[in-house]
């Protein structure tokens, strides 16, 4: 089963998630390398939540839309949440509550059938 398109829009959206709201004074890209690594822990987090559901797991682009919500559901989830990694790297085991609710919240937009 591929995964690549949800993993990183789980990534993208944990991003704009963590950035929303915030104050941004940093100037070069290697000041949010802990935010970048937070949201890809909570991508890795989600994809192996998703796999656990043998039977239910959520693939890329079924249905199309799906790399979308899951970015979006992901945004929504993350948003507000204080960032974990300003004294340690993440742990991808860190965010299974976070990844667990991101699924939870897509797998039931999926089977709910209304997206095209």
């Amino acid at each position: 089963m591929a995964t690549t398109a949800i993993h990183d829009a789980c990534e993208a959206g944990a991003l704009a998630g963590m950035l929303s709201g915030r104050y941004q004074t940093a100037t070069t890209a290697g000041d949010y390398a802990n935010l970048v690594a937070e949201a890809k822990a909570i991508a890795t987090e989600f994809i192996a939540v998703n796999t656990a559901h043998v039977g239910a797991a959520i693939a890329d682009g079924v249905p199309g839309s799906i790399a979308q919500v899951v970015g979006a559901v992901a945004q929504g989830v993350v948003a507000g949440r204080p960032a974990v990694t300003e004294v340690q790297p993440p742990v991808d085991a860190d965010y299974v509550s976070l990844a667990t609710t991101i699924y939870a919240v897509a797998a039931e937009a999926k089977a709910a059938g209304g997206l095209t």
